[in-house]
């Protein structure tokens, strides 16, 4: 029996991600492929290279947002991203994707082109980096000799990577009710227009998804993340709690 994966973008809502992988293991299930999109690219990574969901769940007791910050003073990001990137390199080193023990693909966009890209040969850690580097946010990554961006927002869910098999499962982890109102923040209202835009496109991937797929199981996991934001660096441990529960709940 085949089982493939895919973990979808949401910034630290991504998080989720890992209490899905330790509710998966739990359950027996081992996937066979994966796919990721910005955090679901890097939680996806980590999988892949062979570290279980226990050892990826200790990286977030040492982790600090400050240790990530590396301010840009050349326009294209607030942030350089080259701390991310150590980061990344600590945990995978120099491995290429034909290295890993699962196999893996990413997205990125290609905005020049109007393409969404995936990644699947080469260096792991540049094309994570380039699945991750959010508009506005991070710098884009140059690779083979293109630009690439974080793709959450256009394609927060890879699906078109996968291959034929037994088992889907789908962590979904961006959902909510967008509530603003003419008294709402700036930054809040910003917020909740890109992930309305998110959730909506996640809605059509899905519907189109099941409509077309022939896969005789698929299982939607979508943990109730609604409380944070892309960038909320609070309660990380509760983030993981409502990945693990609503992965058990629809693998029961």
């Amino acid at each position: 029996m085949t089982t493939s994966l895919v973990l979808g973008s949401g910034g630290v809502r991504g998080i989720a991600h890992i209490g899905v992988l330790q509710a998966l293991e739990q359950h027996s299930i081992s996937p066979d492929f994966i796919t990721g999109s910005s955090s679901g690219a890097i939680i996806g990574s980590l999988y892949a290279s062979g570290k279980d969901p226990e050892t990826i769940h200790e990286l977030l007791h040492d982790f600090k947002a400050y240790k990530f910050i590396d301010f840009s003073n050349l326009g294209g990001g607030l942030l350089k991203g080259q701390k991310s990137e150590i980061f990344l390199r600590d945990q995978l080193g120099d491995t290429s994707f034909d290295e890993l023990d699962r196999e893996l693909v990413v997205n990125a966009l290609d905005l020049n082109n109007e393409t969404v890209r995936y990644l699947d040969e080469g260096d792991v850690v540049k094309a994570v980096r380039a699945s991750m580097a959010i508009p506005g946010v991070f710098q884009p990554v140059t690779y083979d000799d293109t630009v690439l961006l974080d793709a959450g927002y256009i394609n927060p869910l890879p699906l078109e990577p996968l291959p034929t098999s037994d088992h889907i499962i789908i962590s979904n982890v961006t959902n909510g009710q967008t509530n603003v109102t003419k008294d709402t923040r700036f930054h809040q209202v910003v917020k909740e227009f890109f992930t309305f835009i998110q959730r909506r496109k996640q809605t059509t991937q899905l519907d189109e998804f099941k409509a077309t797929t022939e896969s005789p199981t698929i299982t939607h996991i979508q943990p109730e993340t609604s409380e944070w934001s892309m960038l909320s660096f609070h309660d990380l441990e509760e983030i993981v709690e409502r990945g693990r529960t609503a992965a058990n709940t629809a693998l029961d």
